[in-house]
C-alpha cells in the first residue's frame, strides 16, 4: 500500500515529477521476488545478509573472489551497500557478503577494520570528526581511499528552516539566550532511553537510567534546551564538545529513532522549534525532507579544531563541522591481482544528489517489503542501467576449454571426416591400374592374366569398316568366327590385389556396373561402353595392316580399306546431352558426392569452431573489445569471399580454364612432336638414297 501524500510530495530527483508507471514498476519488481522465509521477517531491522537474491540475470563466469561489504544501519548506507552488492554480484560476478556492523563498532573505527582486512569496503563514510583515524589508517596505514560521491554531506545540530530568518543561517548564538530556553523546551522529552547509551556518555547511574547529558556548569544554570540524539554510535562526544566548549545551556537526550522522528514531525506540524541531531543527505522524517532543515552553525572550521576531537565530551572541538563529501574506503585486498574490476567499481561508483533522492523516494514506497533496501537497489539496477554502466567492468578472460558443449560436435564431425578421408585414400589407392600396368603385373606375378597378341595371319587380315561391339556381342562374334581382328586381353578375374582392394573393387564394380548396365541398355553411348569394358577388364587389341596399295590409295578408291573403329579409354566427344549424362554418372558423380560430404564436414567443423570463437570473443568483449571487432571484420571478409560471385567463383573458373587450356596446349605440343618425328623419319629415309628420281625410287622399292 502506498500513501498518496508521499507519492505527490515534491522531491528533487531524476525526473521532474513522479509518474504512475514508476510505482507500477516497483510493484512488478516486488512481485517478481518470492520471499524464501517470510516467517523470518522482523521489525528490528534487516537480518545479516550473506546470500543475496539475484536481481539481474547475467550469464558470466564467476570471478572467484569474495568481497565483504560493511553495512551500517542508517537507510542511505543500507541502500548504497545493497546497490553495490547487486552490481558486484550479478553483473561483475564476485562472491559478495554483506556484513552488518556489530553494535560495538564505532563509525570512526571503520578505517581500522578496513586496513586490517576484516571487511573489504565501506562505500559511504561520513568523514567529519574522523580526521585522526583517517590520518592513522589511510594516510599512514593500508586502507585505500577510492574517491567520493557527488554530494555534500553535513552532520551536527539541526533546526527546522522556519525557525530562523529566511535566507540566513542559524547561528549557535541564537541558542544562548533566555528566550531560546523557553522556545526550545516546547519539544522536549522527559527522559532518554537506557538502551541507547552503552558507553554511558551521560554519566548516569544505572539505577536512575536517565540518559541525559548536561555540561557541568548546568548545575548552576538553566539548561532546558534539549538536543535530541538517537544514539547509534555516531559522532560520539562531538556535539557534547561543541556545547561545552561554547558554553551553551543545552542538555543532550539520548533516545531512539522513533522518538526523534515523532518529535520532529510534530514540531513541523505545529510550527514549533526543535533541536535535534541528524545529517544530510538522509531519508525524510515522514514527509519532512532534508531540504527543509537548517544546520546550526558554529565558528569556522579549522584542522586544529577537528583534530582535537577525542570522541568524548571532554574533547576540544568548538568549531563548525562544516560540509564535506561522502567518501569511499576499501581494504588493501582490492589492490591485489584479480580484484582490479572491484577496485575499478569502487573508484567509479559515485552517486549524485538526484540519485540519493531517487533512492529515498523508492525506499519509502517499498517500506512494506521484507527487505526494502534490496528491492529499491534492484529497481535502480533494472531501471537506470545507463546510470551504472560506467561503474562496472568485467575484465576476467574466459578461455575456451574442452568442457565446452560445442566441442562434442567438433569431435563427431572430425571423426566422420577422418573416416571419409581414410575411405577416399584407400579407394584411390585400390583403384585398378591402367590396363598395361595391370597386365605386366599379372605376367610378373604369375597370375592368370595374359596378353594374347594377334598372330601374323590375323595381323594380315583386313576388316572393312569393322568395329568392336560390346563385350557380349564381341564374344558371340568370336565364337562364330567373325571379326578376328579383335582379341581379348584378359581371360579371367585378377588375383594380384590385396584382400581389401579386391573387396572394395567388387563392391564398387557391382554398384557402378548396375548404373552402367542401365545406361548402356537404354541409352547407348561410347562413354558407357568404354567405362564398362575398363571395369570388367574386357578389353581387346585391334589389329590392322596397312599395305602399300591401301596406304597409297585415294580416298575415293573403292578398294580402300579403313581401319576398324572402336571406342578408346580416353575422354569421348561429349556431343549430346546423353553423352554428358553418361560422363557425369560414371566419371564425376561419385567423386562429387563423396567430395561434397568431405567439404560439408570441413565446413561444419569450421562453422562450429567459428561459433565457439565468436561466442568467446563476445563473452570477453569487456576484457578485450578489439578482439571482437577484429573477429567480426574477419568473418565479414570470409563471408564476402565465399558468398559473393566476385571472388571464389571467378577464382575457380580461372583455375579450371587454366587447367583445361594447359591440357589442350599439351595435346598440341604432343601433336607437333609427333609431326616432327614423322618428318625426321622422312628425312632419314630420303637421305638413305641420293640422286634418284621418283620413278627410280619407286622401282628401287619394287613399286
Amino acid at each position: 500500500q502506498f500513501h498518496a501524500d508521499s507519492v505527490v510530495a515534491p522531491m528533487p530527483f531524476h525526473r521532474t515529477r513522479w509518474r504512475c508507471w514508476d510505482v507500477l514498476l516497483l510493484v512488478v519488481v516486488a512481485s517478481s521476488v518470492a520471499d524464501e522465509n517470510p516467517a523470518n521477517a522482523s521489525d528490528e531491522g534487516p537480518a545479516p545478509v550473506k546470500d543475496l537474491q539475484t536481481c539481474l540475470n547475467i550469464s558470466r563466469q564467476s570471478q572467484g573472489i569474495k568481497l565483504r561489504l560493511l553495512m551500517r544501519d542508517w537507510p542511505s548506507h543500507r541502500l548504497i551497500t545493497h546497490l553495490a552488492a547487486i552490481l558486484l554480484k550479478d553483473v561483475m560476478k564476485f562472491d559478495v557478503e554483506i556484513v552488518p556492523a556489530p553494535e560495538e563498532w564505532a563509525t570512526a573505527d571503520d578505517y581500522q577494520h578496513l586496513a586490517s582486512g576484516e571487511v573489504d569496503a565501506n562505500l559511504e563514510i561520513w568523514p567529519r570528526g574522523k580526521e585522526a583515524k583517517y590520518s592513522e589508517f589511510v594516510d599512514g596505514g593500508e586502507a585505500i581511499d577510492v574517491g567520493i560521491h557527488q554530494i555534500q554531506s553535513r552532520v551536527g545540530m539541526f533546526v527546522p528552516s522556519y525557525v530562523g530568518e529566511a535566507g540566513s543561517f542559524y547561528s549557535f548564538y541564537q541558542l544562548g539566550g533566555e528566550s531560546a530556553q523557553s522556545l526550545f523546551s516546547q519539544a522536549s522529552v522527559p527522559l532518554g532511553e537506557c538502551s541507547v547509551d552503552p558507553w554511558n556518555m551521560s554519566g548516569a547511574e544505572d539505577s536512575k537510567c536517565s540518559n541525559v547529558w548536561r555540561p557541568s556548569y548546568c548545575a548552576d544554570r538553566r539548561c532546558d534546551i534539549q538536543l535530541l540524539k538517537a544514539h547509534r554510535m555516531y559522532d560520539a562526544g562531538l556535539l557534547e564538545q561543541q556545547i561545552r566548549n561554547n558554553g551553551l545551556n543545552i542538555s543532550v537526550v539520548y533516545t531512539s529513532d522513533t522518538v526523534v522522528e515523532e518529535a520532529v514531525w510534530h514540531a513541523f506540524a505545529k510550527k514549533e522549534p526543535v533541536l535535534f541531531y541528524t545529517w544530510t543527505p538522509r531519508e525524510p522524517y515522514g514527509d519532512v525532507s532534508w531540504d527543509r532543515l537548517s544546520p546550526v552553525t558554529f565558528p569556522p572550521t579549522s584542522s586544529e579544531c577537528l583534530t582535537s576531537n577525542d570522541h568524548t565530551p571532554s574533547g576540544g572541538v568548538n568549531c563548525d563541522l562544516g560540509s564535506t563529501t561522502l567518501s569511499k574506503v576499501v581494504s588493501p585486498a582490492l589492490s591485489s591481482p584479480g580484484a582490479e574490476d572491484a577496485l575499478h567499481f569502487a573508484q567509479s561508483f559515485s552517486l549524485s544528489e538526484e540519485d540519493y533522492a531517487w533512492l529515498f523516494k523508492m525506499w519509502e514506497l517499498a517500506a512494506e517489503h521484507r527487505n526494502p533496501e534490496w528491492l529499491t537497489a534492484c529497481l535502480f539496477a533494472r531501471e537506470l542501467e545507463e546510470r551504472w554502466k560506467p561503474w562496472v567492468k568485467y575484465s576476467k578472460r574466459v578461455d575456451l576449454t574442452l568442457e565446452d558443449p560445442c566441442f562434442s560436435v567438433v569431435w563427431v564431425q572430425a571423426a566422420a571426416l577422418a573416416v571419409m578421408l581414410a575411405f577416399l585414400v584407400i579407394e584411390r589407392c585400390s583403384k585398378p591400374k591402367r590396363v598395361t600396368k595391370a597386365l605386366i603385373q599379372a605376367q610378373l606375378l604369375g597370375g592368370t592374366r595374359k596378353i594374347s597378341m594377334p598372330s601374323a595371319g590375323e595381323m594380315s587380315r583386313v576388316r572393312r569398316r569393322g568395329s568392336c561391339s560390346s563385350v557380349g556381342e564381341e564374344t558371340k562374334r568370336e565364337r562364330a568366327g567373325a571379326n578376328k581382328d579383335c582379341e581379348p586381353v584378359l581371360e579371367s578375374s585378377p588375383s594380384v590385389s590385396s584382400l581389401w582392394g579386391t573387396t572394395s573393387r567388387m563392391v564398387r564394380r557391382s554398384t557402378e556396373n548396375i548404373v552402367l548396365s542401365v545406361l548402356d541398355k537404354h541409352f547407348k553411348s561410347d562413354s558407357t561402353r568404354v567405362q564398362a569394358a575398363i571395369l570388367n577388364h574386357d578389353l581387346y587389341f585391334m589389329s590392322h595392316k596397312r599395305t602399300l596399295e591401301n596406304f597409297a590409295s585415294q580416298h575415293d578408291d573403292p578398294d580402300l580399306t579403313e581401319p576398324p573403329t572402336c571406342p578408346v579409354p580416353m575422354r569421348s566427344l561429349l556431343a549430346t546431352k546423353l553423352d554428358l549424362l553418361h560422363y557425369l554418372v560414371h566419371s564425376t558423380l561419385k567423386d562429387v558426392f563423396f567430395l561434397s560430404i568431405v567439404l560439408g564436414l570441413v565446413g561444419g567443423i569450421w562453422g562450429t569452431v567459428a561459433h565457439m570463437l565468436g561466442s568467446n570473443y563476445e563473452v570477453n568483449v569487456e576484457a578485450d573489445p578489439l578482439a571482437l571487432e577484429e573477429w567480426n571484420s574477419f568473418i565479414k571478409s570470409v563471408t564476402s569471399i565465399t558468398s559473393s560471385f566476385t571472388y571464389l567463383p571467378v577464382f575457380l573458373l580461372g583455375f579450371f580454364l587454366n587447367r583445361e587450356a594447359g591440357r589442350w596446349v599439351e595435346y598440341v605440343n604432343l601433336a607437333y612432336s609427333v609431326c616432327g618425328r614423322v618428318q625426321d623419319l622422312a628425312l632419314i629415309l630420303a637421305g638413305a638414297v641420293q640422286g634418284l628420281s621418283v620413278p627410280q625410287f619407286c622401282a628401287l622399292l619394287g613399286l
